[in-house]
């Protein structure tokens, strides 16, 4: 069975509507439930695409840069921040399955506890309040990044540009792993 390429923009339209409205009909694998995780953004985009609905991770060719690429990392993390992070991406960056790109995404509070956010460009991005607990940011993008208050406990930083007004955030290690930038 080959699997429809659900394209980057159907996939971030699914993640705005289901910020705009949580609760989403997953009759196929579960009753109607009020969350915003990846697993909801890909059954709303399977749905909007017009294809099978399945109780699982996103298929071989089934989204831009496959089940391994930066799409289909994020889309097999189950952190309800998900949703707004993909909700505030630029699909034109990401339909050849490039970086994440959500420079100046407010995502403030948001949980993204062990997302795989490697390479990721959040320049001005407001993580204010953000749980990062485990999360992956290598060679990510942070500059100027408002990380007042985020929870980076056991993040991994290496070889992120990092905002050195929150270096106090990190721990020796991190600190050493990153690039510190003004």
């Amino acid at each position: 069975m080959t699997t429809p390429l659900i394209s980057a923009d159907i996939i971030i339209g699914a993640a705005r509507a289901a910020i705009a409205d949580p609760t989403y009909d997953q009759r196929v694998w579960a009753p109607p439930a009020e969350c915003a995780t990846a697993c909801c953004v890909l059954g709303r985009a399977r749905a909007l695409a017009g294809v099978e609905q399945i109780n699982g991770a996103p298929q071989p060719g089934e989204i831009p840069g496959g089940p391994d690429g930066p799409l289909g990392r994020l889309l097999r993390c189950q952190s309800p921040g998900v949703a707004r992070l993909l909700g505030q991406c630029d699909a034109d960056a990401m339909s050849d399955g490039g970086r994440i790109v959500a420079d100046g995404a407010s995502l403030r509070g948001a949980t993204l506890r062990g997302a795989k956010l490697d390479g990721a460009s959040l320049v001005d991005a407001s993580l204010r309040r953000a749980s990062l607990v485990g999360a992956t940011l290598r060679g990510a993008l942070l500059d100027f990044a408002d990380l007042d208050g985020a929870d980076l406990r056991g993040a991994d930083i290496r070889g992120a540009r990092y905002p050195r007004a929150y270096a106090d955030l990190l721990d020796d290690a991190q600190r050493a792993a990153c690039m510190l930038v003004d």
